[in-house]
């Protein structure tokens, strides 16, 4: 598996008949919402700047003014929080891939992936989705669902059906 990822992130394509499972899918999918958490918040236009210094985003900066100030306490430094570094092209060119695979699964289909690949345990994705669409689904039935999706994604990229143009 291992081998497989350094080949997809170097940026060759593996679309060959039959070279998709679902614990490939699976990993894929995760690999962007992954993506997607670390993306930069886009709720300023691109143009507009601020002149503020950049905030620190590395623990070594943290730590560094820690010690200068004197004030380095190990208790402190457990719950500083560093937002992860923004992803690469490649990360962001895989993550729109995924974008399209979503589209092919049913909304509760949908709701059951994003809530599992988001980190969720089983039970909360059963209350999101008994809050949306009024189902009532225990914590194997999530399982069973995010496994059918996976099974389904991957069989349709293994029949042709990966890349944009097969999105409609």
């Amino acid at each position: 598996m291992k081998a497989l990822k350094n080949h997809d992130r170097a940026g060759i394509q593996v679309h060959n008949l039959g070279s998709w499972t679902p614990e490939r899918v699976e990993a894929r999918i995760l690999e962007a919402f992954g993506t997607w958490r670390r993306m930069p918040p886009a709720d300023k236009p691109a143009g507009y700047r601020s002149s503020m210094p950049a905030p620190l985003r590395e623990f070594r900066d943290v730590f560094a003014i820690a010690v200068d100030e004197g004030g380095y306490r190990d208790e402190d430094m457990a719950n500083v929080r560093v937002r992860p570094a923004s992803p690469g092209p490649d990360f962001i060119d895989r993550a729109d891939e995924v974008r399209v695979w979503l589209l092919w699964l049913d909304r509760i289909s949908l709701d059951v992936v994003a809530g599992r690949a988001s980190g969720l345990p089983p039970r909360k994705v059963c209350a999101r989705v008994r809050e949306r669409w009024g189902l009532a689904m225990r914590t194997y039935t999530v399982r069973r669902t995010w496994k059918r999706a996976m099974a389904d994604i991957a069989a349709r990229l293994n029949a042709g059906g990966n890349r944009r143009s097969s999105a409609a």
